[in-house]
């Protein structure tokens, strides 16, 4: 029997601290006023703080405090007819006072353009798509002053006509402009 107590008190003794320093201290609660009587949307933001501050009490006490001070914030706002100030104070409690870590906010990645494969172009070159709309535009113009068109304007045609077979780009572009510019003066 002796052995048994002496055990259980040496257990006890070694136990003591180990049991003393898991023990968590309690806060002492935070004591908040209540809204302001009166309804709207500003009350009911405050009881939510409210509220809001009661639970982080349990789970995160410096939240908790801090959050208070935006909720006491609010209610001194509502006091002097504040709604907005008091509003904005209130989300700000409810949000110190939230167990959950802080949204990162998003950022938009920079816009980088797609890469695309340089692919050559349909027709050759830029200067011989150039002049292959002169032409076509030269050839529409001859068409709609069919009658009027002096020979000398389809000479100039003709002339862009074997410069763009020689790939004499801009020689076709020369000649279809001045056949353009005879088919209107004819007019």
């Amino acid at each position: 029997m002796k052995l048994a107590l002496a055990t259980l008190g040496t257990a006890l003794a070694l136990g003591a601290p180990a049991l003393a320093q898991t023990v968590v201290p309690v806060p002492p609660p935070i004591v908040l006023p209540a809204p302001p009587p009166g309804g709207g949307s500003a009350n009911a933001l405050l009881f939510d703080a409210l509220l809001s501050i009661a639970r982080a009490q349990a789970a995160n006490p410096p939240a908790a405090q801090t959050a208070a001070f935006a909720y006491m914030k609010a209610i001194q706002q509502a006091r002097v007819g504040d709604l907005n100030g008091a509003r904005a104070s209130a989300r700000d409690a409810i949000v110190q006072s939230s167990p959950l870590a802080p949204v990162a906010i998003p950022t938009i990645a920079p816009y980088s353009a797609p890469i695309i494969a340089q692919r050559p172009l349909f027709g050759g070159s830029a200067a011989a798509i150039d002049a292959a709309a002169f032409l076509a535009l030269t050839r529409g113009q001859l068409a709609a002053c069919r009658e009027r068109v002096a020979p000398a304007a389809r000479l100039r045609y003709a002339r862009a006509q074997a410069d763009f077979a020689a790939q004499k780009y801009e020689a076709t572009r020369v000649d279809a402009r001045a056949a353009i510019d005879l088919c209107a003066q004819a007019r």
